[in-house]
């Protein structure tokens, strides 16, 4: 087991689960109130961090830059994706991709001006932006599996608030 106090840092859904459960438990190691412990976490600043923002942003420039990258993050969903921006942008690139146009910043722009996301996302300056600001396209799988991780604790938050209604129901 893990030492007393100690919270690891969150980045595989071990890690979150037992992140959370030192929101969970109080010092004397009493389970405190769920929902309270969960609303805690996922409003700490360090669970929206700047490392799941670039790495969700640095992928969705690598998606961009690399057409190929597609195939090397193909167990990502849209519903991983945190910020509202990458989600909407990720999705237009796998509907282009399915359509088996090529992915660039002109038709993933024209896709989401089809289903009227490109104005929300800032258009095809925004594409642009992440576009140029990719370090690396072949990070993009490093990149996935980050998003993916966090997406997954997440989802395990909102399980457990899900369990905790329950039980007081």
């Amino acid at each position: 087991g893990r030492p007393s106090g100690a919270v690891p840092s969150p980045h595989n859904a071990w890690d979150a689960i037992w992140t959370a459960a030192a929101y969970l438990c109080g010092s004397d190691g009493r389970v405190t109130d769920i929902r309270a412990a969960i609303l805690s976490y996922s409003n700490d600043s360090s669970y929206v961090d700047k490392v799941l923002s670039k790495a969700e942003r640095a992928l969705i420039g690598a998606l961009l830059l690399d057409p190929d990258a597609i195939d090397r993050v193909s167990g990502l969903a849209e519903a991983d994706f945190y910020l509202d921006e990458c989600r909407r942008i990720f999705g237009a690139v796998r509907r282009v991709a399915a359509a088996g146009k090529a992915i660039d910043i002109v038709t993933v722009d024209d896709e989401m001006k089809a289903t009227g996301d490109s104005e929300a996302v800032g258009g095809i300056s925004t594409l642009a932006d992440l576009a140029n600001d990719c370090i690396s396209p072949s990070a993009a799988r490093f990149h996935a599996e980050i998003i993916r991780d966090r997406g997954v604790q997440r989802k395990i938050m909102a399980a457990a608030g899900d369990v905790q209604d329950a039980v007081l129901q």
